[in-house]
């Protein structure tokens, strides 16, 4: 048994080393709104967001935040501020991070307005409470509209991270020489060149699960399939039948970052703390009848000398921080490297059967899709050209015969020029025919040979 879990922790810290699924402890400012209901003092705290923020103490939001439909009503908001009890979603926790790595660059002299804010006093010029509006507003609107001046200035930064930044992290000499110390009008975005910073909004473009989900997380059921969001965790551990206490114990232990102030240990009292007491076991026992229903599936190997054995699946929890509750894990070289996503999953030996059959799926609706809507625009444009030929030849035969009627008393010589004439039209129509009808054949015998092996663009240097 000790040799057993010697293994699991050499493996747990494999995995710590190759995934990550958390953000940096990033630092947002916050104005806090405190008083005791009838006069508020607004405070500005600039903390770590695993200091100013913690989870929902009610667990059900982020089930609910799973949901096909209740996902629309939580809207990302279960990240409880620890003095003003706000609700915020990861994404605007983000945000403030961003206006704040932005104001920093921009106005180093706020650090005195931010003292005088923290000791209860409001400045005349501060633009966060402006920004906690914003915040407010935007909880409101329930919309899905994104801000797309913000998006394409995203996509710009990232996409630009592997040429801005070298193996070791360093600004690389193209940026340096983009964005100079010395400049004049860097000031604004010196922060840029900040590699945490840089690297936290990679992972937020790319690695970043929608709080509203997409049509494919509800491929099977109507909750995510990617099982996003994700509690908080303070370490990695691995989930299986084996393990289904030690896992409900480890979800039971808060996270440092949502443990209670001293202050508000202290103002709990005896009864509050036995009521407390005995929801907490209620809970604790509706979780074990949980995840005693929801036992992973064992399944029988089948070994070449005739045994077999029979083994659990198994699922590997990284850990994860605050306000990373939406992320996907992922590798922090590759995306370094790469510049895009890099979803990656480690541990149940099923994911070699997974990958396997994945690469070598049929995807060959997918594919088709482009080659298919050029012929069919093609094949649109043909058969236009051929109604219009049609639509002409009928408009010439009804002039031919209006003019035969009026030059039925006229001599033969001009019966005979005019149908030459005719035979001539007539030519000049029956080869536009053919033509238009020559090229159809040959796009659908194009199509008939082409439709059935297409390979798709990323593929096809190979």
């Amino acid at each position: 048994e000790e040799e057993r879990k010697k293994a699991r922790d050499t493996f747990i810290q494999y995995v710590d080393s190759v995934i990550c699924a958390s953000y940096p402890d990033y630092t947002v400012a916050h104005v806090c709104e405190v008083g005791d209901g009838k006069e508020t003092t607004p405070i500005l705290r600039t903390q770590p967001v695993s200091d100013l923020f913690k989870e929902s103490e009610d667990k059900n939001v982020l089930r609910k935040a799973r949901h096909k439909d209740h996902c629309l009503i939580i809207n990302g908001e279960f990240l409880n501020c620890k003095e003003c009890r706000k609700a915020f979603s990861p994404r605007q926790c983000m945000e403030m991070a961003i206006a704040h790595w932005r104001r920093n660059a921009t106005h180093p002299q706020m650090k005195e307005e931010e003292e005088e804010l923290q000791q209860g006093m409001k400045g005349e010029n501060n633009d966060y409470d402006d920004e906690e509006k914003t915040h407010t507003a935007s909880k409101k609107k329930y919309t899905r509209r994104e801000n797309m001046e913000q998006k394409v200035w995203l996509d710009r930064i990232t996409i630009r991270h592997p040429y801005d930044f070298d193996e070791e992290g360093m600004p690389s000499e193209a940026l340096k020489a983009e964005i100079p110390d010395d400049g004049p009008n860097n000031a604004d975005i010196a922060w840029l060149k900040e590699t945490q910073a840089r690297s936290t909004l990679l992972h937020y473009r790319y690695d970043e699960h929608d709080h509203w989900h997409r049509a494919t997380c509800f491929r099977n059921d109507c909750e995510c399939r990617a099982k996003l969001p994700m509690m908080a965790s303070d370490t990695t551990f691995i989930h299986d039948n084996d393990t289904m206490l030690d896992t409900l114990n480890q979800t039971q232990q808060p996270t440092t970052n949502n443990n209670l102030d001293n202050e508000e240990q202290h103002q709990q009292n005896d009864s509050t703390s036995r009521s407390n007491a005995g929801d907490s076991k209620d809970d604790r026992d509706e979780q074990e009848d949980h995840l005693t229903s929801k036992q992973i599936r064992n399944v029988r190997w089948n070994y070449l000398d005739g045994t077999t054995k029979l083994k659990s699946q198994y699922a590997v929890i990284p850990k994860r921080g605050i306000g990373s509750q939406f992320l996907n894990a992922h590798n922090i070289a590759m995306s370094s490297i790469l510049g895009c996503n890099t979803n990656v999953t480690i541990g149940d030996a099923s994911h070699t059967y997974y990958c396997t059959l994945y690469k070598s799926k049929d995807t060959q609706a997918e594919d088709k899709e482009a080659l298919l809507r050029v012929h069919g625009s093609f094949g649109r444009r043909i058969m236009r050209r051929k109604i219009l030929l049609q639509q002409q030849q009928q408009q010439a035969a009804e002039e031919r015969e209006q003019q035969r009627k009026s030059q039925q008393e006229q001599e033969q010589d001009g019966n005979e020029q005019a149908s030459e004439s005719d035979c001539d039209d007539n030519g000049a129509d029956d080869k536009d025919e053919c033509h238009a009808e020559g090229l159809g054949r040959v796009m659908t015998g194009v199509n008939a040979l082409l439709s059935r092996n297409v390979v798709s663009p990323t593929m096809a240097h190979l």
